[in-house]
């Protein structure tokens, strides 16, 4: 009879520690369940088709991320804005216009030309900021749906274009 106590007493034990463990999982999976999402979600908008009416348009240049490094525009610019249309883009890099040709290389790729800029004399940190933008604004790139915009990536470079 004792022994029967005994074993039903661990038998509760162990179904208490896996109710607990039943709980534990479940508050584990409602707490995650969102991030895990949001990158499936993430993920989910990356592989669509990024059309010419994703991208035509106006758009700030929020900041540019070289190797790790986040250049933003200088207060003291201007405005830095890109406008893209039909096999090129044009716009404010600081102080100075520029414009560049591009073609599009497949569904997500933009491959963006060497073009060309006026010059006339900015603040130091705005000719700083329009030098790495020029010098980065060129090759192949990747674009990336982003929050608000979107992202041209390549080789440890990324542009963020925002609305």
């Amino acid at each position: 009879m004792k022994n029967i106590e005994i074993r039903s007493s661990m038998i509760a034990k162990k179904i208490r520690h896996f109710r607990i463990n039943i709980v534990t999982l479940l508050c584990i999976t409602i707490l995650f369940y969102p991030i895990l999402n949001a990158k499936s979600v993430y993920e989910q908008e990356n592989k669509k088709v990024i059309t010419n009416s994703d991208i035509f348009g106006d758009w700030n240049i929020r900041l540019i991320d070289v190797n790790g490094i986040l250049i933003y525009p200088p207060m003291e610019s201007e405005s830095s804005r890109i406008q893209i249309n039909n096999n090129q883009i044009v716009g404010v890099s600081g102080c100075n216009n520029f414009m560049v040709g591009y073609t599009r290389q497949g569904p997500r790729q933009i491959s963006i030309g060497h073009g060309a800029a006026t010059k006339k004399m900015c603040a130091p940190e705005v000719m700083n900021f329009e030098d790495i933008f020029l010098q980065n604004f060129t090759g192949l790139f990747n674009i990336e749906h982003a929050h608000n915009g979107i992202y041209l990536v390549r080789n440890g470079v990324k542009v963020y274009l925002i609305r």
